[in-house]
């Protein structure tokens, strides 16, 4: 897939800036303190101060089984991205970005947990 594919214009992820606009008037992703012109091209792993930089901490509740599947996640990351310094916290928000863009697989589990059969 090439990128003006997956991304809707020919512009590549590393090219979005820190204030894009979402249709609701939201930012994307908010810049940091002091950031310049050239800091807001910069991927969001190397604008950040650390890993908990620009996020929310929120509670949830997860299996047994999804546990190890975020782990074997986090384990196919490290390989893929041997690189680069892997956080659980970026493994676990890209899988919920990934499951946010693909809402009808997790309404698939919903249902396979029960959901609709009331």
């Amino acid at each position: 897939m090439d990128k003006s594919d997956k991304f809707g214009s020919s512009a590549s992820p590393l090219d979005s800036g820190t204030d894009k606009q979402e249709s609701d008037g939201t930012s994307d992703t908010e810049g940091g303190p002091g950031e310049t012109s050239s800091t807001s091209r910069m991927p969001f792993i190397y604008r950040r101060k650390n890993v908990k930089d620009q996020r929310d901490q929120i509670h949830i509740y997860i299996t047994n089984a999804t546990e190890q599947d975020l782990m074997d996640v986090e384990r196919e990351f490290n390989r893929e991205f041997e690189d680069d310094t892997v956080y659980s916290l970026d493994v676990r928000e890209a899988v919920i970005k990934a499951g946010l863009e693909n809402v009808e697989r997790a309404e698939e589990i919903m249902e396979e947990w029960g959901y609709g059969l009331r």
